[in-house]
């Protein structure tokens, strides 16, 4: 060996050695991950686009928040004599995004059939759903059941009958009051998806999603469930029964509803709703105050999270779950989910099931950051990033770390890695 050779070995021993990824953790087991476009669709936002003495009357306004967003499901009433209406679905249907359309309501008597026509030629290609009756039982006919039972037992076939729509899921009813659920009973083979509007109240995102869950298999049978309608109002003066969170815990709870519910097995979850109504300085009317965004179209904490959300998990190019060697620990509050994007891109998402409002006192509580570790079996990088619209830089980066320790608090956390 020449002298030369001699003296530049220790200083490739020590580039290489440089090079090295630090020691994975063997213990670390393997996570198949969900891909991440199935989270991305799960997420839906509830819009009124017929209501014109609203703020959905300003309607360039509701359709740029809707793609500023990122969502790519809205939820909406069918109404077969709306023409404005109807030329609204379809600007939003050409812009990329679908919709669950309600056909049948206690307000518009319109026939199935005059319905299911205007479906069929105007906003088929954009129809991501079809559902039954809104809130029903609410509606003080004293015969509703009887009325829904046969109203979907009738919109269910001729569903499935047009060949445009045929393979269209149909939703059933959604209900109100518990006792309502074996009123209106099994109607299993009139439906794909249940349905529930399990409103928290001010309270964590699954506060009555469970109890509901079992409560909608009398209506569902053993099918799936979905939520048209759930979410968090800001009406923090109000004195109507229904308890709201302040802006800035629904900022944490609304991304935190989706990715519960998701992980519950809902297929798809609706916010309601996309903007305030109408302007409401008093803070008293809650109806007026459930939009992700203000009256004036400025964005509350909720539409800002969940829109960052949504930037940090979409992907262009979805690939085949690859099991991944990452696992997080922390509080016995924690909640994770490992979601595949393209070939050599995941995200872990960290949040947890923590309140960050007393809807009692109707204060909001401020939680320390609890850290978690974030092991690694094999060669990946690492960037962190928080949801909360202060920032869209990572707040940490690592490449080929063993572990990671990042800080979680009541809103969620993502964790983009790279694999080789």
């Amino acid at each position: 060996m020449s002298y030369s050779m001699r003296s530049i070995l220790p200083v490739l021993a020590t580039a290489l050695a440089l090079a090295l990824p630090a020691a994975a953790d063997a213990a670390v087991p393997a996570t198949t991950p969900v891909p991440a476009t199935n989270f991305v669709n799960s997420v839906g936002v509830n819009v009124h686009t017929g209501y014109y003495d609203t703020a959905y009357n300003n309607f360039a306004a509701v359709k740029s928040a809707l793609l500023n967003l990122g969502v790519k499901y809205v939820r909406d009433g069918a109404c077969a004599s709306c023409l404005d209406q109807q030329s609204r679905l379809q600007q939003l249907g050409a812009a990329g995004l679908k919709a669950d359309l309600i056909v049948g309501s206690a307000s518009h008597y319109e026939s199935l059939s005059s319905l299911m026509s205007m479906i069929d030629a105007k906003l088929a290609p954009m129809t991501a759903s079809i559902e039954g009756p809104n809130e029903f039982d609410q509606t003080g006919i004293l015969d509703w059941a009887t009325k829904l039972r046969s109203w979907q037992q009738s919109l269910y076939p001729a569903v499935k009958s047009d060949p445009n729509l045929a393979g269209v899921p149909v939703y059933g009813p959604s209900l109100v009051q518990s006792t309502s659920y074996s009123a209106a009973g099994d109607l299993s083979g009139s439906l794909d998806c249940g349905n529930l509007h399990p409103y928290p109240g001010g309270a964590l995102p699954t506060a009555v999603l469970f109890t509901d869950l079992t409560l909608e298999k009398l209506v569902a049978g053993n099918k799936p469930v979905c939520v048209t309608e759930s979410g968090y109002h800001n009406a923090t003066s109000t004195t109507d029964g229904h308890l709201p969170a302040s802006e800035a815990a629904a900022g944490a709870y609304v991304p935190r509803m989706f990715l519960d519910y998701f992980q519950a097995g809902i297929p798809r979850t609706y916010d309601y709703e996309l903007v305030d109504e109408h302007a409401d300085t008093s803070n008293t009317q809650s109806e007026q105050h459930f939009g992700l965004l203000r009256n004036d179209f400025s964005p509350k904490p909720a539409y800002t999270s969940l829109q960052r959300l949504l930037q940090l998990v979409s992907t262009t190019s979805q690939a085949a779950p690859v099991a991944t060697r990452v696992q997080a620990t922390g509080p016995s509050d924690l909640r994770q989910m490992l979601l595949q994007q393209d070939a050599h891109h995941q995200v872990l998402v960290l949040w947890r099931n923590v309140s960050v409002w007393d809807r009692i006192a109707r204060k909001d509580i401020a939680v320390t950051p609890a850290p978690v570790n974030v092991a690694f079996g094999q060669p990946v990088g690492a960037s962190a990033y928080t949801i909360d619209g202060n920032t869209n830089q990572a707040t940490q980066t690592a490449t080929n770390p063993s572990h990671m320790t990042v800080n979680v608090g009541g809103q969620a956390v993502v964790v983009q890695l790279t694999l080789p």
